[in-house]
């Protein structure tokens, strides 16, 4: 009888393995798909896998902004702007110091022409940033590029608002930081022309 009820234990806890590793592995191929790190995933299946990512509970809070922003990411690149500042709303609602999700709720508020959310949003992400001066030398450059799309966005959205001057003041802070910024460079370039 003891044998019987140990062959019988052994038995449920391989099945159970057979139950959970299969979800498990389901579960890293979502991520897989909406982490996407080499941008080959079509777009829908990057949707797809955040939204698996999103529904599953394993994530929650501040970690979970992180799939809301990347699906946001994915309907911005879309044109489903309604959808992506949704997205991005909810990320810096469960995480306030996410800086990605402001910033990129900001180019979708400028592709919806609603500027002044949008410099709101890059004010805000440039707020959140900690000076590059705080980081090592590989960071610190990093640290620099990332705040120089957060000036190039305002000074976009400046620009659309025909703020010239604010503009290029972001455009060459922009510069600044990044040197090699060529959306920067070509903008301010065309300001400096009509000025």
């Amino acid at each position: 009888m003891r044998l019987q009820t140990l062959r019988l234990s052994f038995w449920l806890a391989a099945a159970a393995l057979f139950v959970v590793v299969p979800a498990q592995a389901q579960q890293s191929q979502e991520v897989t798909n909406c982490v996407d790190r080499d941008k080959k995933f079509d777009p829908d299946v990057v949707i797809g896998g955040c939204s698996a990512v999103i529904r599953s509970g394993e994530y929650t809070g501040k970690n979970l902004a992180w799939a809301l922003n990347n699906r946001g990411t994915v309907y911005h690149g879309k044109g489903e702007n309604d959808l992506a500042i949704k997205d991005y709303t909810e990320a810096v609602r469960l995480n306030p110091e996410y800086t990605s999700g402001y910033y990129n709720r900001g180019n979708s508020y400028i592709r919806k022409k609603e500027y002044d959310r949008a410099i709101a949003d890059y004010n805000k992400a440039l707020s959140l940033t900690v000076p590059a001066t705080v980081y090592a030398e590989g960071e610190a450059k990093r640290a620099n590029r990332i705040r120089a799309d957060y000036f190039y966005g305002r000074g976009r959205a400046y620009n659309f608002k025909s703020d010239t001057k604010r503009a290029m003041a972001d455009f060459k802070e922009a510069l600044r930081l990044d040197p090699g910024h060529d959306q920067a460079k070509t903008e301010l370039a065309e300001l400096e022309k009509k000025s």
